[in-house]
């Protein structure tokens, strides 16, 4: 909002390029609204309606810079208060492919300030072919809500893999590569959501 072309365009292509969809109007499905400046009509809707991140453009140029999802905390604008204030507001439940327990997601309002970041630091991958569209975002909402580091591929920086399935020859190579990893179900991710706080691994690591 607030952009003209090029730069415009240039964001566009960037946010796409990552897999982002664009939308020309805010809709339900939005979940961040790139801002030139905290006064535009769009930055009032986004504000008044408490359902998605407000940042500036710098946020797109780093994330396609270093090629992965950045909190959004460094790229709000703090000249305008109101606009850290958010819903932790997820649509729908975490749906999975296997038959594991369902747990709605908690519908709980925070404020930015008041968000815990028991993320800090920690790189996250998600195996993005076990889920549909709508639990992926869910998903990225809540690891970068809490601070959390969503790489787009598994390095020797990532310490959670969000999936679903079972052990088998691929965890086991990656393993030997980076024997720090941890394998782990959806339900680990809900329940530190619900709880607000990082929950031991144990019960939910996926082993041989």
């Amino acid at each position: 909002s607030g952009f003209q072309n090029p730069l415009r365009s240039e964001l566009r292509n960037k946010a796409t390029a990552m897999g982002a969809m664009y939308h020309d109007d805010w809709t339900d499905k939005c979940t961040h609204l790139i801002s030139a400046f905290p006064n535009t009509p769009k930055f009032t809707q986004v504000q008044k309606a408490g359902n998605g991140f407000i940042v500036n453009k710098q946020w797109i140029l780093d994330c396609y810079d270093q090629n992965r999802l950045l909190p959004e905390k460094s790229y709000t604008f703090s000249q305008a208060p109101e606009t850290k204030k958010r819903k932790l507001k997820d649509e729908g439940e975490f749906s999975e492919k296997t038959p594991a327990k369902k747990k709605s997601i908690s519908k709980k309002e925070l404020n930015i300030g008041e968000i815990p970041d028991f993320f800090h630091d920690k790189h996250f991958y998600v195996s993005y072919g076990d889920y549909d569209d709508n639990t992926l975002l869910d998903i990225t909402r809540v690891i970068l809500a809490y601070d959390g580091i969503l790489d787009r591929q598994i390095t020797s920086d990532v310490m959670y893999v969000i999936t679903n399935r079972m052990w088998n020859q691929d965890f086991e190579k990656i393993s030997k590569s980076n024997p720090d990893i941890n394998f782990v179900n959806l339900d680990w991710l809900q329940d530190c959501h619900d709880t607000n706080q990082f929950v031991p691994l144990q019960s939910y690591l996926i082993v041989p």
